[in-house]
């Protein structure tokens, strides 16, 4: 290459990637790692590839290799994802995406909850759903999937490089450590993580607003957090909401703070600044409003649920053992292996995010002590994330502040969902560190940097203690060791403002803890069509329309009738129908049991229908098919469980397919009757 090549490259770098004079990324600097993205989303979903774990009934209904299962494996754990949405999603594709889904009597909102896609005004603003309205169920799914990655990885970057503009690469890598946090993977759902990309859409229009000498500077990110805001208060699910409102908060408060008593700008000016900010947040709030009112019956209905209802947590709940499992990071590999013992129940409340903003505590407090008795400033944006991992910490662990929690809603988020706050904390931390050192021209000193190191340390070997104590699977562990060594290089490269070494070693750890929990998986695994029964089921559905269905059996006959979308009584209620428990239980006797969010299931009994709560999501209902219910209400059965009695039942056909026969019956009256 000559020497006037290589110098005309240089000046190309130079235009390109130089932050703005107002000290803002380029638009090069901003948009390359997005528009990368974008043409890697539209190849995912050109191949219908996404990270679904419907291959799950590939255990039930396949045998030999799944040919759809591209890489990894399909995690049953996770069946909010493939089973609860996923029928969902299979159902609404059966019926034609109307607004409300008609298998149980009297309907249930499919705008609320479930994200699933519906000819409705509200889904202008759920963009992760168009794919399946326009594009079919197979290339839905991969969009459905991978468009909330693209937010999430979009949104931390701009964050990233609005902060940092001239760390190019700095926002891509901390994006996709975010990415692979073992918590953000095992709940992978638009409720988690539009969450994250709404906080960082947030802190990020803030940051323009304040700083951009343009116009559309100011208004575009606003416009951009306002529609976020919107698409993620659709999903109205507080608990990840509340989680990484925090962070944000914090972020906001702090930020604005330093533009004001440090930066020398006025308050006025501060505030004129937040002006289109606040339109877009007034005008999401009313788009919300009328959201909710044309919705109140639905939400309504959900509150008033014994299951979930208005859960509220107490301060100071927490006990030893999920210290354990917040502290529990390095070894976050072993959940690939469902060795969670000691960690959490199962594989999704194990999971946790790395805690850095913890690990850098120290050398944080050590740029405010600087910087106070160095101008005598306070450095507000550090006090504030300091203060907020403290509010976290102490709903956690202290108890006694009840009244304040509820004023500051913190009550509303559960404890394994308030992880999340560490997740928009994990970035927001290193990015804050590395530009304050950076202003202030230094390097932590080797005693804060190697003290953020004994952080990682020491709670790596005490949780190292107790699983061993408790004799937890995931002990001993050569992977642990080497995640834990990471994150001390990864905490002291960051405090010595070794930016790339830092940078390197915790997208390394974050990929070794978080990298193949979700498979590569082609297309959808549909009932429908993938099972015998199921298209058994379909073209009897077609014969006879207005007949209803009842699944008797596992969860899999459940599915079978919820996905078809036919009349019926199974399936995934998230609120209970009145129309529909008025026939099964007319009295009300069982109202306190089947009043919940629950999988409606069915399993062969004598007499009225009875239901039982095995678990607080799952209600199992006795059937009779000679009991009055079942001869007024129910035209088919499908089952994979023998009846006790062929009484009132008139087998069809049986279908045997991998690990499951089902077989259809017609209800018919009692001999005799």
């Amino acid at each position: 290459m000559s020497d006037r090549t290589a110098d005309r490259r240089s000046q190309w770098w130079i235009a390109h990637a130089a932050p703005r004079p107002d000290g803002l990324p380029g638009v090069w600097v901003l948009l390359w790692f997005p528009v990368l993205l974008l043409v890697l989303f539209a190849l995912a979903v050109v191949l219908e590839v996404s990270g679904t774990s419907s291959g799950a009934w590939w255990r039930t209904f396949g045998e030999g290799a799944d040919p759809n299962l591209l890489a990894g494996t399909p995690r049953p754990i996770r069946s909010d994802e493939w089973f609860v949405q996923g029928s969902w999603l299979v159902s609404q594709t059966a019926q034609g995406f109307p607004a409300v889904n008609h298998v149980f009597p009297g309907g249930m909102d499919a705008t609320v909850m479930n994200d699933s896609p519906s000819w409705d005004w509200s889904t202008i603003f759920r963009p992760h759903l168009w794919g399946s309205l326009f594009l079919g169920l197979d290339h839905g799914m991969a969009w459905r999937w991978w468009l909330p990655a693209v937010l999430l990885l979009s949104s931390v970057h701009a964050f990233v490089v609005t902060m940092l503009p001239t760390r190019v690469l700095l926002g891509p890598v901390l994006a996709l450590v975010l990415m692979f946090q073992p918590l953000v993977q095992w709940w992978w759902m638009p409720i988690m993580t539009l969450a994250v990309a709404v906080a960082f859409a947030v802190m990020t229009a803030v940051v323009w607003g304040q700083r951009s000498s343009t116009r559309a500077g100011v208004v575009v990110p606003a416009v951009v957090a306002g529609y976020l805001v919107v698409m993620l208060g659709m999903s109205i699910y507080l608990p990840f909401i509340l989680a990484v409102a925090y962070p944000a908060a914090a972020f906001v408060v702090g930020y604005l703070l330093c533009r004001w008593r440090n930066d020398g700008v006025p308050g006025k000016q501060v505030l004129l600044r937040m002006v289109p900010l606040g339109v877009a947040a007034v005008v999401s709030a009313a788009v919300m409003a009328v959201w909710l009112w044309t919705r109140r019956e639905t939400v309504e209905a959900l509150l008033g649920t014994v299951y979930p209802g208005q859960r509220l947590t107490p301060t100071g709940e927490a006990d030893t053992d999920y210290l354990v499992g917040l502290l529990s990071g390095p070894f976050q590999r072993a959940l690939l292996h469902g060795n969670f013992e000691g960690l959490g129940t199962n594989e999704s409340t194990a999971s946790v995010p790395f805690l850095l903003s913890l690990y850098l505590a120290v050398p944080l407090v050590w740029i405010v002590w600087s910087r106070y008795r160095k101008r005598r400033t306070v450095d507000w944006l550090v006090l504030t994330l300091l203060a907020v991992n403290a509010l976290v910490l102490a709903f956690l662990f202290i108890p006694g502040w009840d009244d304040l929690a509820r004023l500051l809603l913190l009550d509303r988020s559960q404890f394994v969902r308030l992880r999340a706050a560490f997740l928009p904390l994990l970035v927001v931390t290193v990015v804050v560190l590395v530009e304050r050192l950076e202003v202030m021209g230094r390097r932590a000193p080797w005693w804060a940097a190697l003290s953020g190191g004994a952080v990682v340390v020491l709670s790596f070997g005490w949780v190292w203690q107790k699983l061993d104590e408790a004799g937890s699977p995931a002990v001993p562990s050569r992977a642990a060791i080497a995640v834990a060594a990471l994150l001390t290089v990864t905490v002291v490269a960051f405090a010595r403002r070794y930016v790339s070494v830092g940078a390197t070693t915790l997208l390394v750890a974050s990929l070794a803890v978080g990298a193949g929990v979700n498979p590569l998986y082609q297309g959808v695994f549909d009932l429908r069509t993938d099972t015998a029964a199921g298209r058994a089921l379909t073209e009897i559905a077609e014969r006879d329309t207005d007949a209803a269905w009842v699944g008797v059996g596992t969860p899999a006959s459940m599915a079978a009738v919820f996905s078809a979308g036919v009349p019926g009584y199974s399936g995934v209620q998230t609120y209970p129908s009145e129309e529909m428990w008025d026939r099964i239980d007319p009295d009300g006797r069982y109202e306190d049991l089947w009043n919940r969010l629950a999988h409606v299931q069915w399993r062969w009994g004598s007499g009225p229908p009875v239901p039982t709560t095995p678990r607080v999501d799952v209600l199992q209902v006795t059937f009779d098919p000679c009991e009055m219910f079942a001869q007024r209400h129910v035209d088919y059965v499908i089952a994979d469980a023998v009846p006790p009695s062929t009484a009132c039942l008139r087998a069809l056909e049986s279908y045997e397919q991998g690990q499951i026969t089902h077989t259809i019956y017609e209800v018919v009256p009692p001999a005799g009757g």
